[in-house]
This record gives C-alpha cells, structure tokens and sequence, in this order.
C-alpha cells in the first residue's frame, strides 16, 4: 500500500511519485572482480519498457536489489575504492496524475530520478522493508549483514535528497544533513546481541497496530522479532497510570450530572420570578 502520492517539500510544492506496481530490477554483472562492470536496470514487466538504467564500472556483485514505492535501493561492492556502497534512486513525475488507477499499457515513464551513495559498513546476505497496515508509518531498511546481524535503518538516512548544506527549506522539511558514511549505532540492530547462522532471506508483514511490522528471517537459524521503526506511538506506556485516568474520568462524570442538575435548578427558579 502506498499512503501518499506525493512528496511536500520545504516551500510548499509536491514532488508527485512515480508509482508502478509493475516494474521489477535487474542487475547484471560483466568482466572480472576488479575490473568488471554492474549494469542496474528497472523495467515495467508488462510493456517490456525500461524505465532506468546505470552502469557502474568497477565495481561488482553479489548485488542485492529492493524495489518500494517510487525508490529503487542496491547494495555491491566497489573494486576500485575497496568498500561497499549502497544506492538509492526515487523516481517521480513531472505532475499529478490525471487518474488513480494504473496502465502498463498507457503508461507514465518518470521523468526524472534523484539519486544518492553511501558508503555500507559491511557486506550484506538479504535486504529487506519494513511493511504496515495503512503503510502510514515511515518505512525502514533492514540490512542483514553477513556477520549475522540485523540492522533496522531508516529510510531518513537514505534519502537521497539529503542535502551537504542544508537550506531553510531542507530544515522545515526535515531532511538530515549528508554524510557519505553510512554509520549505525548499536541500538539499530534488533537482533540485539544474537548472531544469526547463514541468512538467506527476510519476511516482513504487518499487524493489527500501524507502528509495528513483524519481521522472520530465516536460514540455518529462524529468527522472528517486531520491530518499529517509529516507536510505539499508537501504544500506551507500561507504567501507564490506568487508575487516575479512571478517577478523572468518573470525575467529570459526576462534575457533569451535578452541573446540569444546577443549570435545571436556575432555569425553573428563573421562570418562578
């Protein structure tokens, strides 16, 4: 599910999002280790037509692709830098669409992309999204790295219109200010001090609440958490104080009978003058 068609910026426009449910990533991999090239290409699976394409020259795989919404996430490896990097590219169009519903056949191709690197800490076994019941909640990436740990990254830190000198329209907008070292703290990764044996794959599917989303990864181990990527905030705290919500609400139940006993009293003592 997709909660907004577009995206409002710091001045009060709106980036309109390029939403295709029908478009799938390909990756291929040519030439050697240290000087093969990484061709990323998006295509729309039932008119055939391609919708992006970037080549990356040295750099190579294994390359893990993500595709949600409007973006398009991959992670490989950079042979002539010797690091890992991850690439997020947001597709959108030029206006609003005329129309809620969506044709292949007729379709709208993006016409233009923002994209943005960032250097990855370590190699990855899958890479997976955060899903919700309204799709209201910000989505998160989950990296699972090769170490066997899984990190919880917000899509914040992935935009790839974060700006190296933020303006007072980037501030209103909220937009974190680029670094290209994409650093994680301890806290991020719910697998919390586990280390999980040869990750093959991650399942996410959504719940009754909007903030949580459920997460299985499995492989030699099996692994099932919650996870939310923006805090509990449809949940009450456990020290929440139930018996003075209690008393303040059978406070203005009686407040109110006794007013309105009052307001009746004046009204008839005020016919009788």
């Amino acid at each position: 599910a997709v909660y907004s068609q577009g995206r409002v910026l710091g001045d009060r426009s709106v980036l309109h999002k390029y939403i295709n449910p029908n478009v799938m990533a390909v990756a291929v991999e040519s030439g050697s280790a240290d000087k093969g090239q990484v061709d990323i290409q998006l295509y729309d699976m039932i008119s055939g037509t391609q919708l992006y394409h970037a080549r990356h020259k040295q750099y190579s795989g294994p390359v893990h692709l993500l595709v949600v919404e409007n973006w398009l996430m991959y992670h490989m490896w950079c042979s002539k830098l010797r690091r890992y990097e991850v690439v997020v590219v947001e597709f959108f169009l030029p206006s609003a669409p005329n129309t809620t519903e969506f044709s292949s056949l007729s379709p709208k191709t993006p016409s233009f992309s923002i994209q943005q690197a960032y250097i990855a800490t370590s190699p990855l076994s899958a890479i997976s999204v955060t899903t919700t019941l309204k799709s209201i909640t910000n989505r998160a990436v989950l990296f699972a790295e090769a170490g066997g740990r899984i990190a919880l990254v917000p899509k914040a830190l992935l935009d790839p219109r974060r700006p190296t000198i933020p303006t007072t329209e980037d501030r209103q907008e909220q937009l974190i200010p680029y670094t290209p070292q994409l650093t994680l703290s301890p806290m991020a990764y719910v697998t919390y001090n586990k280390t999980l044996q040869d990750i093959r794959g991650m399942i996410t599917g959504v719940t009754g609440l909007e903030s949580t989303s459920l997460l299985f990864v499995y492989g030699t181990d099996l692994y099932f958490a919650r996870v939310t990527p923006a805090k509990t905030f449809d949940m009450l705290n456990e020290d929440f104080d139930y018996y003075l919500i209690g008393l303040v609400l059978l406070g203005l139940f009686f407040g109110t009978i006794v007013t309105q006993a009052l307001a009746e009293n004046k009204a008839l003592n005020k016919k009788w003058k």
